[in-house]
């Protein structure tokens, strides 16, 4: 709503002021989703490398860095 849209019996200080104060809050609240826009685009995920757990070598065969634990008993274990 406009100042002009409203009829001059009406336009009292205090409707003056408070149409001036949503004026303000329109513009900020434009500003800030501007902002908000801005920042979202800038937002870049982290790039994470694959793990080499699942590598293999040159015969095909997964390579493990835990020693077996076949043939142990699992109070050993602990």
């Amino acid at each position: 709503m406009k100042l002009s849209d409203i009829p001059e019996n009406e336009k009292t200080p205090l409707v003056k002021y408070l149409l001036e104060v949503i004026q303000e809050l329109k513009e900020e609240n434009k500003k800030l989703q501007d902002e908000l826009l801005k920042l979202k685009k800038e937002t870049i995920r982290p790039k994470i490398k694959p793990s080499k757990l699942n590598n293999s070598d040159e015969d095909g065969d997964k390579k493990s860095k835990r020693k077996s634990t076949k043939g142990v008993s699992k109070k050993k274990r602990k």
